[in-house]
C-alpha cells in the first residue's frame, strides 16, 4: 500500500513518483513524501505534483534555499501559486524572506494574515521583514493590532518614519527602548512628552 511505501527511501520515492502519475498516487502519505523528496525534485516535477504538495511547506522550503528557487524561477512559481491559491493557507507566522513582489501578490490574494494577537503571530512579526521607509509606507496600514504596532515600534531604524507617519499608533515604550534609532537633541526635544525616560 502507498502509505507504507511512503516510508521508503528518497531514491525509491523519486523513481516511483517520476511522472506520469496515476489516480492512485493520491493515496501516498504526501506530508512524509514531500519531506523525503525535497523541494528540488518537487520543483522539477511541479506540474505533475502541484495537486498533492503542501504549498505552505513548499514556500517555506524554497525561501530557505534560494538556489532551488532560482532553478525554477520566481515568475513560474508565482504563476503556479496563483493557479493553486485554494491550496494555500494564509501566511502569518512563517519566518521566511519573501521578496516584496511576492508579498504584493500574496497580499492581493488574501494569503497573508497581518494581524498579530496575544495568542498568534501575524505576518508583520516576521523577523525577516525590513520595515524600511519604503516598506513601512506601503504596508503599515495592514498592521492594525497593538502587538503588531509595538513590534514595529521596537525595530524601526529610520527616524524619518517616526517623523512622517505620526498618525501611526506608535508604542512609545517600545520606541524609547529601540536602540537602533538615532536620537538627536532636536528630536529628543520634539518628542520629549512621548519618550519614556
Amino acid at each position: 500500500d502507498r502509505k507504507a511505501l511512503s516510508e521508503k527511501s528518497p531514491k525509491f520515492l523519486k523513481v516511483a513518483l517520476t511522472p506520469p502519475l496515476t489516480a492512485y498516487d493520491m493515496f501516498w502519505n504526501w506530508p512524509v513524501v514531500q519531506q523525503k523528496l525535497g523541494a528540488a525534485f518537487i520543483i522539477e516535477h511541479i506540474e505533475s505534483l502541484q495537486q498533492y504538495v503542501n504549498w505552505n511547506q513548499l514556500i517555506v522550503d524554497l525561501f530557505s534555499n534560494t538556489e532551488e528557487l532560482s532553478a525554477l524561477g520566481q515568475e513560474v512559481l508565482l504563476k503556479l501559486l496563483i493557479n493553486n491559491k485554494e491550496r494555500v493557507r494564509p501566511l502569518s507566522s512563517e519566518n521566511i524572506m519573501l521578496p516584496e513582489n511576492w508579498i504584493d501578490v500574496l497580499d492581493e490574494m488574501n494569503l497573508i494574515r497581518w494581524c498579530s494577537t496575544s495568542s498568534s503571530n501575524g505576518f508583520e512579526l516576521n523577523r525577516h521583514l525590513n520595515w524600511s521607509y519604503h516598506f513601512f509606507s506601503r504596508f503599515s496600514s495592514k498592521v492594525t493590532t497593538l502587538r503588531g504596532k509595538s513590534h514595529i515600534s521596537s525595530i524601526i531604524e529610520d527616524i524619518t518614519i517616526l517623523n512622517e507617519f505620526q498618525d501611526f499608533e506608535w508604542d512609545w515604550d517600545a520606541i524609547s527602548q529601540n536602540e537602533m534609532l538615532v536620537w538627536t537633541r532636536e528630536l529628543t526635544k520634539k518628542y520629549a512628552h512621548n519618550i519614556k525616560w
